[in-house]
């Protein structure tokens, strides 16, 4: 056998084995030595993660949350941060993974691990029915205020598409809502469900344009390298949805099928 052939099949050998190997890390039932999973969560964000009657934390991420702790048999802890420090205060070990609408970007991806995507949901720009606007082009909302929350996915799409607007920043989907009612923006660019749960309701806002599908779903964050913990979870999450846990536990804050 010539030279150049032994040297080929050495080198699928080596390539197979190393795939092998890939494949036992990546399919082994992981393990974590973890009695508590801190979780970090920016609320409000109904109605995803917010405090009910009784100040207790609640809403369709918290409740999967716990859901998917007890299904590994650990004990969810969840930290309130805002959302400004929630990527920083995980990079310095406040907690050990984000659950809180985070949406999978490119930039965020440079700085986190991200897990499955767990769900997805459209952004939608609403207005009131009396507002004269009927389109969500650049021409229609020119000098006209535009609300939105700072640092999300939302936020790089207005800026991005509407220079020709007034941007207002809100901190969070509470204060974004107040303006809204309180006529101190046009408009505003919303994940669908906060316009569903909180707007459409009334019958005095209305949805213009088409809804945008931004980012690629939203998953739990983790720390670089946290690979266990990572696939811990995501393992939970697949067994909630092939179960139907995940389909009950959405249809109690959501009316849509959500599911990634």
């Amino acid at each position: 056998m010539k030279l150049p052939a032994i040297i080929a099949i050495v080198v699928l050998v080596v390539a197979i084995g190393g795939g092998g190997a890939w494949y036992y890390y990546e399919n082994r039932v992981p393990e974590i030595d973890m009695d508590v999973v801190r979780i970090g969560v920016d609320i409000p964000y109904p109605p995803y993660s917010f405090r009910n009657n009784n100040g207790e934390l609640t809403g369709f991420e918290i409740d999967l949350g716990n859901a998917v702790c007890a299904r590994l048999q650990v004990q969810c802890e969840w930290v309130v941060v805002d959302w400004d420090d929630i990527i920083p205060n995980l990079l310095n070990n406040q907690y050990d993974a984000i659950m809180s609408s985070m949406t999978v970007t490119a930039d965020r991806r440079r700085v986190v691990d991200f897990g499955k995507p767990y769900y997805s949901t459209p952004s939608v720009m609403f207005v009131r029915n009396d507002s004269g606007i009927d389109s969500d082009s650049r021409g229609a909302l020119a000098n006209r205020r535009i609300g939105v929350i700072g640092g999300t996915t939302q936020h790089d799409h207005v800026v991005s598409n509407y220079g020709n607007s007034e941007i207002v920043t809100f901190q969070n989907a509470t204060e974004a809502a107040a303006a809204m009612y309180a006529g101190q923006v046009d408009a505003l660019f919303s994940d669908y469900p906060q316009w569903e749960q909180e707007f459409m309701l009334s019958g005095d806002y209305k949805v213009i344009g088409r809804p945008q599908q931004l980012g690629s779903g939203v998953a739990m964050a983790f720390r670089p390298g946290e690979t266990d913990l990572r696939r811990f979870f995501d393992m939970g999450l697949d067994q909630l949805k092939s179960d139907g846990t995940y389909t009950r536990i959405r249809k109690n804050y959501l009316f849509f099928d959500v599911m990634m």
